[in-house]
């Protein structure tokens, strides 16, 4: 039987991408109201989806309680995969602009 030698040197060369860069904050204090975004729920395909419509800001932060007013859970904004365009960001205490550059 012939012996194989490989045609490859070593591992292949890997050329990472840069992360998508930090969004910029802005403290609540500073968002006017007519530019946060109204939130629904919704589901798709059985999985929940947050929309968020008709404004540029989305909160850092968001509480769920219970039917009787207790904290039950909360969620914090992140980012997005680099497949969409239209990114929101968001950590506590801010809002955060969407991103309309596209990457």
């Amino acid at each position: 039987m012939p012996e194989i030698t490989p045609a490859a040197k070593g591992p292949a060369p890997v050329q990472l991408t840069a992360s998508a860069p930090e969004p910029a904050l802005t403290p609540a204090s500073e968002v006017k109201p007519e530019d946060v975004a109204a939130l629904s729920l919704e589901y798709r395909d059985g999985v929940p989806v947050l929309v968020a419509a008709a404004g540029t800001y989305i909160p850092a932060h968001i509480e769920v309680v219970d039917g009787e007013g207790n904290p039950a859970a909360a969620y914090t904004a992140g980012t997005t995969t680099p497949t969409t365009t239209r990114l929101y960001h968001a950590i506590d205490g801010y809002y955060l602009h969407q991103n309309d550059e596209p990457n």
